[in-house]
């Protein structure tokens, strides 16, 4: 399945906005871009990690430290699904065993002399760049990696894993863990790039520059994001565009009144 793409329409924006804009004589295009921005950080606010769906109003990214922590414990958890650790003394003896360093499957026997058998995927020792290939490639289209709840017991026969030292274990993890936020900041930089300040460093440090355009005569504002961790943006988007749009018209039909009662109009008609 393809990855989801998000990509910002400002068609019913602008339709909203046109005759409350001129009857405040506001110019449509910055007007439109700011609307853009907020919606592109409520987006981003709704981006996992969280500990639970956050509520769209309100400022923010949802860069709290709890969110942070949330995904880094689901990294821990990814990584279980698809990682068996043991020494590499043990792996090394795997390795040589069975002559190669994947598609194991082999029969031993305890110290004790009761059997038992191994499969795996690979074998890894000595290698971190092919945990993190191996990691990506048993990720779906959210980012994640399928859920496993198999005892320790059927662990050593299942398919779908690679066992690995402690060592790569703890670099791998490391390393995953610098990569939490990567999905907000897809959209957080388009809200940056908009005049939204920016998010937490957790998740401006993976931001670049944001390809927003934006045109004249009539008003249009567009950017795109895409790559894994946007399900959920994707899926609550026409919730978000509903609530932005909701929130913008009350603006400008509170902008019309505090208009109206400065020039009289209200006192009049009362």
């Amino acid at each position: 399945m393809p990855r989801p793409i998000i990509e910002f329409d400002d068609t019913l924006f602008r339709a909203q906005s046109r005759s409350l804009l001129r009857q405040l004589d506001i110019e449509e295009e910055p007007f439109i871009r700011g609307e853009a921005g907020l919606f592109a950080q409520t987006l981003a606010k709704v981006t996992p990690p969280f500990t639970g769906t956050p509520k769209m109003a309100g400022a923010g990214y949802g860069t709290q430290k709890q969110n942070r922590q949330a995904g880094e414990n689901a990294i821990l958890g990814d990584m279980r699904n698809i990682f068996e650790v043991r020494s590499e003394g043990y792996l090394q003896f795997l390795e040589r065993t069975a002559g190669r360093s994947s598609n194991i499957s082999l029969h031993l026997r305890r110290k004790d002399g009761t059997p038992y058998s191994i499969q795996a995927d690979e074998i890894n020792h000595n290698s971190v760049r092919r945990a993190l290939n191996f990691h990506e490639s048993k990720q779906n289209t959210r980012g994640r990696t399928p859920k496993n709840n198999a005892s320790a017991d059927d662990r050593l026969t299942m398919s779908g894993l690679m066992w690995i030292t402690r060592e790569i274990w703890n670099e791998v993890y490391s390393m995953l863990n610098l990569r939490v936020g990567w999905s907000k900041a897809q959209l957080a930089e388009a809200a940056v790039a908009l005049g939204r300040p920016r998010p937490g460093k957790w998740v401006s440090r993976h931001m670049r520059m944001a390809q927003v355009t934006t045109t004249s005569n009539p008003a249009v504002v567009t950017f795109r994001a895409n790559g894994p961790g946007l399900d959920v943006p994707a899926r609550l988007k026409g919730s978000v565009e509903r609530f932005r749009i909701t929130g913008m018209r009350m603006k400008l039909e509170r902008m019309v009144k505090r208009e109206a009662r400065s020039a009289g109009f209200i006192n009049r008609l009362i």
